[in-house]
């Protein structure tokens, strides 16, 4: 047991936090008496709570997993939980969730001011991270973060060393246009929608509404990022970013060819940036490198296919490492 702990603490965790979630749930159920029920229901809340995060802080927190302000994250997952299951003895779980949501957003916020001149979508990340525990839910929640920066952050800077050679990735492909299109005819059709809904139900017209508003600020805001994350070259590291949508670092060293067409490279499995245009420059790699996508989504690739705005200066780069 001790040593599944230690190769796969969070894993142990959430197995630990399930099982007492569990138990202080049948306690309850079994307590008959009113009286007693209440009694049961207060240590079943501590359990939930200050035992969950007890047990976090020994598996994860300890031996450096994860940092100490993931603590409060989980401590304030377990109180909503048990304001949830026992809402009589505990109450105000608005107020608990409005404690996440600022916990949240102010790592973030004190992240983003730390490291001016950092890439603004990896220190969300690093900071989701260190108060979320749950690998995915951090991702998630970090890309949606991410978006919104993009998308209010209207002083946000092109992000790119000084010292660095920019390539852009969107003009020749349309990408950046099409998003923006696509934003700005949603926006336009949102009353539309909202009218015809409210024949049938203003509730749905108001959902419909949010839902539409929502994703409109979504698609802006990956178009604005196209412009504000491009790829660079910087002493003997190559970055390629795609706005939101695609990012991977990889050194200069790592390269195995170069060339305009897909035959330039041995590799069948190519991945195109973007999908749907057509690349003019193709990189393959050595050994498979990562490429991580929206919402922290990873995947292992051999070959590079991009379209980019200046394809000749890109290959004179790349064929310079």
């Amino acid at each position: 047991m001790m040593l599944v702990a230690r190769r796969h603490p969070q894993t142990t965790f959430l197995a630990l936090a399930l099982l007492v979630n569990i138990a202080a749930g049948a306690a309850v159920r079994m307590a008959s008496d009113p009286a007693r029920m209440r009694q049961v229901a207060v240590a079943a809340s501590f359990d939930m709570t200050i035992t969950v995060a007890a047990v976090y802080y020994w598996l994860v927190v300890r031996p450096g997993v994860r940092g100490r302000m993931s603590l409060v994250f989980v401590a304030l997952v377990g109180l909503l939980r048990a304001s949830f299951a026992f809402p009589s003895l505990i109450p105000g779980r608005e107020f608990i969730l409005a404690g996440l949501e600022c916990a949240v957003i102010g790592a973030v916020i004190l992240a983003l001011r730390n490291a001016r001149g950092a890439d603004p979508v990896e220190r969300i990340y690093g900071a989701v991270a260190g108060l979320v525990p749950a690998g995915i839910v951090s991702r998630a929640l970090a890309g949606e973060l991410s978006a919104l920066y993009y998308a209010f952050a209207w002083r946000a800077r092109v992000n790119a060393p000084s010292d660095a050679r920019v390539f852009t990735l969107y003009r020749n492909s349309g990408v950046r246009d099409l998003f923006l299109l696509v934003g700005f005819a949603s926006l336009i059709e949102i009353p539309a929608v909202h009218l015809v809904a409210s024949h049938w139900s203003r509730l749905a017209a108001w959902i419909l509404t949010g839902l539409g508003i929502y994703g409109a600020v979504w698609v802006l805001a990956i178009g604005r990022s196209f412009r504000l994350r491009p790829a660079y070259l910087a002493g003997d590291e190559i970055v390629i970013r795609l706005g939101l949508l695609l990012s991977l670092r990889f050194p200069k060293n790592s390269i195995c060819a170069v060339g305009h067409r897909r035959d330039s490279t041995g590799a069948h499995d190519v991945c195109m940036c973007p999908k749907f245009a057509e690349p003019n420059v193709f990189i393959e790699f050595m050994t498979p490198v990562t490429v991580e996508r929206l919402f922290g989504l990873r995947r292992q690739v051999q070959a590079l296919g991009l379209c980019a705005d200046d394809a000749e200066a890109l290959l004179r780069n790349l064929s310079a490492a």
